[in-house]
């Protein structure tokens, strides 16, 4: 199975995910008559970032492992959603990157090196493989749960059925 097969199509189940849970928030919020779009700034800490950008780290996050896998270029969200409605917009497309990259050419060298560059002039040199399993999934999972936690944290109504609804896809008959 290739290194690709592992990250890109769960990412997209994620995203979708994710989709899901801020539609449930937009939901309640404008049932409570409350300013859904507000949500986007919230955060848990005052040091930490809102979800708006947590969302867009999340589908930067995506990209970047897309582009990486695939030695591509990255297309990347340069600013965080101003809307939920910009929110989605985002997410959708970078769950529609995802799944085109899921067409292509089914074997990434997992033994290619990658050079990645944070700030403070932090560079890393990995393997593909090492990215992925050190770097690219902790990191997309960090700031998935983020969003989450911020949701949570200020009232939405999430449960682990909506962080997760793929897996009732797979929910043998009769349990419950």
């Amino acid at each position: 199975m290739d290194i690709r097969d592992l990250l890109l199509p769960g990412y997209s189940q994620m995203l979708r995910a994710l989709s899901g849970q801020l539609d449930k928030a937009r939901e309640q919020l404008e049932d409570e008559g409350k300013r859904a779009d507000d949500l986007l700034d919230a955060r848990i800490a005052p040091d930490m970032f809102p979800l708006s950008s947590q969302v867009q780290f999340v589908c930067l996050q995506a990209e970047e492992a897309r582009g990486r896998l695939l030695d591509d270029p990255i297309d990347a969200p340069n600013a965080p959603p101003e809307t939920l409605a910009d929110a989605q917009d985002m997410i959708a497309r970078a769950v529609d990157r995802l799944e085109t990259a899921c067409q292509g050419d089914p074997h990434s060298d997992e033994r290619r090196m990658i050079e990645l560059k944070l700030p403070r002039e932090m560079v890393f040199d990995l393997d593909l493989a090492e990215y992925v399993r050190s770097w690219a999934a902790p990191q997309f999972y960090f700031h998935l749960v983020a969003a989450y936690a911020i949701m949570r944290h200020h009232g939405v109504a999430l449960g682990k059925p909506d962080y997760v609804p793929h897996m009732f896809g797979f929910l043998r008959g009769g349990a419950s």
